[in-house]
């Protein structure tokens, strides 16, 4: 078993040491690709953040005393856009 974790560990080190070495003679800018991603993330949370909101919208339509709560309603609706 202890050789089995060992061959497992030397493989892994072995792999990471190819993406390594493949990567850094890609040829890409590095922070050209890290700007991206960034772009990227920042774009899932913005719509992460807007589909929570209209998931939640309905509830901004719960009645108060038999009237509609209009106040939630607009924050809700600002929250989606």
């Amino acid at each position: 078993m202890m050789l089995l974790a060992f061959a497992m560990e030397v493989g892994a080190g072995l792999a990471l040491h190819d993406a390594w070495r493949l990567g850094s003679g890609s040829g890409e800018d590095l922070d050209k690709l890290n700007q991206k991603r960034e772009a990227v993330c920042h774009e899932m949370v913005d719509r992460i953040h807007r589909l929570t909101a209209l998931e939640n919208a309905p509830q901004a339509f719960v009645h108060n005393s038999g009237a509609i709560s209009t106040v939630r309603c607009s924050m809700a609706l600002r929250a989606a856009h």
